[in-house]
């Protein structure tokens, strides 16, 4: 009775056995064919075009011309003698000279930060390098030469109203050297004066924000920087217009 018992066991065991292999082989394969239909639709699906998704349109040719999307600058600008100081020409006493100077100047933007955070403000400032070659009319010894100056820029354009009128301000500080010793900076005061003097430009300019030209005004200014340039103290001030394009 016990080994019919046993034998009734292993049979009972066996066809467990048996029926265990069969089902396990069964969802193998299931999953296999499962797998294999899902890659296949995986690969149906992605080189299906989506036609519920948006396409993005093309910015490279939408004539955006953002204020942040440039990396150069090139200005182009006139601008006449002034016969006051700096200080005189910010109280608004304004009186042009004959005098003159046409300048080209190329400016490359380095990048952009916050600053004066010291202070708890938090003001977005571009900075960058501008190089300027100028041509000087000395009317009153009717005589022409050139001029070189190098600046390190900075610039401000975070104005409010920047989505309907795209307006900055533009601050450059170098040196500048004069291929003659400008007669407008000896006359004026009988200063002492220097080939190689200090070189200030301020820029306001405004544009249409869709396009990538400025309408700027500038102030061109050299002076010996209370004397640091062999003791020169004279200067020039010239007052001018001129347009500029970001690219």
């Amino acid at each position: 009775m016990l080994r019919f018992r046993c034998e009734e066991f292993v049979a009972i065991f066996a066809c467990t056995l048996a029926v265990v292999c069969l089902s396990g082989c069964s969802a193998t394969a299931y999953r296999y064919s499962d797998r294999s239909l899902s890659v296949e639709h995986l690969e149906a699906v992605s080189s299906k075009p989506p036609s519920d998704v948006p396409s993005k349109p093309d910015e490279t040719c939408s004539g955006s011309a953002d204020e942040s999307d440039y990396q150069w600058t090139v200005t182009g600008y006139w601008a006449a003698g002034a016969k006051e100081d700096i200080g005189e020409l910010v109280l608004g006493q304004v009186s042009l000279d004959a005098d003159s100077v046409g300048a080209l100047a190329v400016g490359y933007r380095i990048g952009e930060g916050r600053w004066f955070e010291f202070i708890g403000a938090s003001v977005p400032i571009k900075y960058g390098v501008e190089g300027t070659l100028a041509v000087r009319r000395d009317t009153h010894r009717d005589d022409r030469y050139g001029e070189a100056a190098l600046a390190f820029t900075t610039r401000y354009d975070d104005f409010p109203w920047r989505e309907t009128v795209r307006t900055f301000f533009e601050s450059g500080f170098g040196v500048s050297y004069a291929e003659k010793i400008p007669l407008l900076e000896i006359r004026r005061r009988d200063d002492k004066t220097n080939h190689l003097l200090a070189f200030l430009k301020l820029q306001v300019g405004i544009g249409i924000p869709s396009t990538p030209v400025d309408l700027i005004g500038v102030l061109h200014h050299r002076s010996g920087a209370w004397g640091i340039f062999d003791g020169a103290s004279g200067g020039s001030n010239f007052l001018g217009l001129g347009l500029q394009v970001r690219f």
